[in-house]
């Protein structure tokens, strides 16, 4: 039967016949027939007399089981298991369907003649061999003009691996009257803490990782002030790289804020790999950037640490959207309650750091924008996995007169083990603005180790295109940023200009469509790039961002120091 079904693959199937569209061979647990799998009509069709077979077992659809054009619907073996892991719907359950090998294993759609309509032969070293990992569902490719059906494995190799329980959010715009813009090491814990500080009803933060002691003074000091304030944390269970001493930081952060009443929740990898989003809302804002709540993410004296942009919408409507998806993340399957006894067993209260500065200053004061201004939020992998789609790559792409970049880690392709490769779709975007015309600039983190060469390789790639690019290095700064200015538009936030980020990581990002927002952060790039003390104020002409004059001499060596940087780049 296996044979049968993968040579069916070479050949053409009627469009309009209902199609597999998503198979889940294995949920976590050891759960007996957690087995499930999704059926799609191209029209309308009655699926009375279908059936399916793995070869061994078959299972015949009900009659009058009626699906509209482009409707899918889920059967699953067990109903319990799928709505404790928050299974898609609409769902039938069926309890004698056919039992799919976790490693491996086919399943044919028959039609009510006999005859085998569609089929999906995996693993055990298939044509798709995915690998065994319980939640991940095999998804068919599906576009605006519907589901991918070539007859090939190639119809099941996606860009994201998808799990069990995902969310599925749709793309929104919000028209917003104020903003505050800040940057990391300069202004970001004042702006951080501030905004904790104002909080009255609700205090929601959803980071990758948290080891501020002084962040979480702020947070138990609006909870005691404010007893309640609703204040509820989410933070990744094992962040990479983390040891002991991060740990003991963490827990001591969570144990402190649910000591006062806070609610403190761990964030396992069942859905998505990392969460690893930086985002607090407070009240009616929303606070987005590329920085952990880590002493060097967001340093209290400004003099050292990670550089890093922020931005901070004050909008009640944008607040209640991040608010809403973000509580259905702290209920999903894979998230515990904090509890110190499992999460740290060597638990001991960490000694505060002791006071440090750093040679980098003077430091650029944050900026509040009050006007109209265009903001759409970025969720990852939600909005960002499928490459033709990523909305900053088009924004990227478009730019016609800017195209300024700071990334933590570049990529110019990416693979997956489903089989599926292709391109990255920012590093395209940074060729085609330039292509097009733009003044292309991009800053890539150092190196994190000697063998570290991925953005070596990336800068001689754009290198190649004729795109400048450069390494960070400036005393007292570490590149942690991911953030970019196109033209008038600014993108603030924590994702990666890679694969792994776009599709398997839970991240956010804010694109805001504002000059003047687009000028702040251009003046702290300019700082980046050609090592000026001091940024120039891009919309204030002849002006730095203290508001001072500038002297003609450090812009006439900054301007040197950019050609330099690009004769090294190109040769």
């Amino acid at each position: 039967m296996r044979t049968a079904l993968a040579l069916l693959l070479v050949f053409p199937i009627g469009a309009a016949s209902p199609l597999l569209v998503a198979v889940v061979p294995d949920l976590p647990g050891p759960g007996p027939g957690d087995e499930g799998f999704a059926i799609g009509c191209v029209e309308a069709c009655d699926l009375t007399g279908y059936s399916v077979t793995d070869g061994e077992s078959s299972w015949t659809f009900p009659p009058g089981l009626l699906l509209a054009a482009g409707e899918s619907m889920w059967v699953v073996g067990n109903r319990t298991p799928w709505e404790a892991h928050d299974g898609p719907t609409p769902l039938f359950a069926a309890s004698n369907l056919p039992r799919l090998g976790n490693d491996g294993d086919n399943l044919a759609l028959i039609g009510p003649d006999g005859a085998i309509l569609d089929a999906l032969d995996f693993g055990d070293g298939t044509e798709f061999d995915p690998p065994v990992s319980p939640g991940l569902v095999l998804q068919r490719l599906r576009s605006s003009i519907g589901w991918q059906d070539t007859d090939s494995a190639d119809d099941w190799r996606t860009p994201r691996l998808h799990r069990i329980g995902e969310s599925d959010l749709a793309r929104t715009t919000f028209e917003v009257e104020r903003l505050t813009l800040y940057a990391s090491p300069d202004s970001s814990f004042d702006a951080l803490s501030t905004l904790i500080a104002s909080a009255r009803e609700r205090l929601h933060l959803h980071v990758y990782e948290f080891r501020s002691a002084a962040l979480a003074d702020a947070v138990v000091a609006a909870k005691q002030a404010n007893p309640s304030l609703d204040v509820q944390v989410l933070v990744d269970a094992n962040p990479v790289g983390a040891g002991q001493d991060d740990r003991h930081a963490t827990a001591d952060a969570l144990r402190r804020i649910e000591a006062v009443g806070g609610i403190a929740v761990l964030a396992g990898n069942g859905r998505y790999d990392d969460h690893h989003l930086k985002v607090l809302v407070a009240d009616d804002a929303v606070a987005v950037q590329s920085e952990n709540w880590v002493p060097s993410g967001v340093p209290q004296d400004p003099s050292w640490g990670n550089r890093g942009w922020g931005a901070i919408v004050h909008d009640d409507a944008m607040a209640d959207w991040f608010v809403q998806w973000m509580e259905a993340d702290r209920n999903a399957w894979d998230v515990q309650p904090f509890d110190l006894a499992s999460y740290d067993p060597t638990f001991t209260v960490p000694a505060r750091e002791a006071a440090r500065t750093g040679p980098y200053g003077p430091p650029v004061a944050a900026k509040d924008l009050v006007g109209r201004f265009r903001v759409t939020p970025v969720v990852a992998p939600d909005h960002t996995q499928d490459p033709r789609l990523d909305s900053i790559a088009i924004l990227a792409g478009h730019a016609t007169q800017r195209l300024h970049v700071q990334q933590l880690d570049l990529s110019t392709s990416g693979r997956n083990a489903l089989g599926w490769s292709g391109s990255d779709p920012l590093a395209d975007a940074f060729v085609a603005a330039q292509e097009g015309g733009a003044q292309v600039r991009v800053l890539a983190a150092a190196p994190f180790s000697a063998d570290d060469t991925d953005n070596a390789e990336s800068l001689d790639w754009l290198a190649q295109r004729d795109v400048a690019g450069a390494t960070f290095d400036r005393s007292g700064l570490v590149l942690h940023n991911k953030g970019l200015v196109a033209d008038g538009t600014v993108v603030v936030g924590s994702l990666n200009g890679n694969l792994h980020s776009r599709a398997q990581n839970r991240e956010v990002a804010l694109i805001v469509e504002s000059s003047e927002a687009a000028d702040y952060f251009q003046g702290l790039f300019e700082s980046d790039w050609s090592g000026q003390s001091t940024p120039r104020d891009w919309s204030v002409p002849g002006k730095d961002l203290r508001g001072l004059p500038l002297a003609p001499w450090p812009m006439l060596l900054a301007l040197l120091g950019v050609v330099a940087t690009r004769v090294r780049r190109w040769s």
